[in-house]
């Protein structure tokens, strides 16, 4: 199993084009927010990477605030200490919005793999 998510993250890291970016959080809540704190900038996922240290079931949000709303754009019930997502959309964070990534277990640490947007 962890030969394949290494053989998935290679693979992801290759798709992710120049410019790009990852940034890794660590909680021992169960919310983590990455936030578009910068004016005139704008950024889209391109993967997620959910990891914790015990296999159990597990229900994973991922949600957009912005703009007065929440949006939904993807959620998953599985039994797995690795989980990765891959937008099927691209997925547009300005100044303002944010990326919610919600779990139903607390203790975990999640990879964001973004590219800048030039609007």
């Amino acid at each position: 199993m962890k030969v394949i998510c290494i053989l998935i993250l290679l693979w992801l890291f290759m798709l992710v084009p120049a410019g790009a970016e990852v940034v890794t959080v660590s909680t021992s809540d169960s919310t983590v927010v990455f936030t578009n704190t910068q004016a005139n900038s704008a950024w889209s996922p391109t993967a997620l990477v959910y990891q914790r240290a015990e296999v159990a079931p597990v229900v994973l949000s991922l949600y957009r605030h912005g703009n007065d709303q929440v949006v939904l754009l993807s959620s998953v019930s599985v039994t797995a200490s690795n989980i990765i997502w891959v937008p099927e959309a691209r997925y547009l964070f300005e100044a303002g919005t944010a990326l919610v990534v919600d779990s139903s277990i607390e203790n975990f640490s999640v990879q964001l793999h973004r590219v800048a947007i030039d609007e």
